[in-house]
């Protein structure tokens, strides 16, 4: 794969995690603990996709994915979540430019074949 991937959750955790299952896969790892962390990274990163947790505290996913969207649209978004997410919210979270969901835990192969298939979908982006 070969590009920058930006990880963002309040679990250290679940972003090591993330880290070590996409090390092989990606030349940058970035990590962020919460929304305007991430935000002012990608005001000097350039990041191809976003892993977002949809619950995190002063920013939740939803805000970010719009922000991220009006920001940098070009930049790919998969929403990790150990919730259940109503098909309303996937609407609003769709409409900001997320373009995946994974539900935790998610295995290595999970995670890979998601990231891969947003990548064979939107090439040019």
């Amino acid at each position: 794969m070969s590009k920058a991937i930006m990880i963002v959750d309040d679990e250290e955790d679940i972003r090591n995690l993330y880290g070590e299952m996409l090390k092989r896969d990606f030349d940058k790892i970035l990590y962020a603990s919460q929304g305007v962390q991430a935000l002012n990274m990608l005001d000097h990163e350039k990041v191809d996709h976003m892993i977002i947790d949809l619950e995190m505290p002063n920013m939740d996913g939803y805000e970010l994915a719009k922000l991220v969207k009006e920001k940098h649209p070009k930049i790919f978004m998969t929403i990790s979540t150990g919730s259940i997410i109503s098909q309303d919210n996937i609407d609003i979270l769709l409409s900001h430019g997320v373009l995946g969901f994974l539900y935790k835990p998610t295995s290595k192969v999970e995670l890979l074949n998601h990231i891969r298939c947003i990548q064979s979908l939107f090439p040019a982006r």
